[in-house]
């Protein structure tokens, strides 16, 4: 099957839920990543999120950089899918 732009998302291409990994790998995992700043360069932030199936993991990030100054926030729970 070609890839299509929908393969660089967090979607899989099944009518199965997330939750439905067609690999053994324990370390299996899809990860989406954002990232942007303002047209002046003074402002940075960055977003991410993970799902690990096999780990029951679902994971987080948001950093912003502004005016020389870095904040994040990290999150993580059980996924709670099987």
């Amino acid at each position: 099957m070609p890839l299509s732009p929908l393969d660089d998302l967090l979607a899989h291409q099944t009518p199965d839920t997330f939750d439905h990994v067609y690999t053994g790998d324990r370390n299996f995992y899809d990860r989406f990543f954002f990232n942007g700043y303002s047209e002046d360069g003074e402002t940075f932030f960055a977003a991410g999120m993970g799902i690990y199936p096999h780990l029951n993991i679902i994971d987080g990030a948001v950093s912003i950089l502004k005016n020389g100054k870095q904040t994040s926030v990290f999150v993580s729970q059980p996924l709670n899918m099987q």
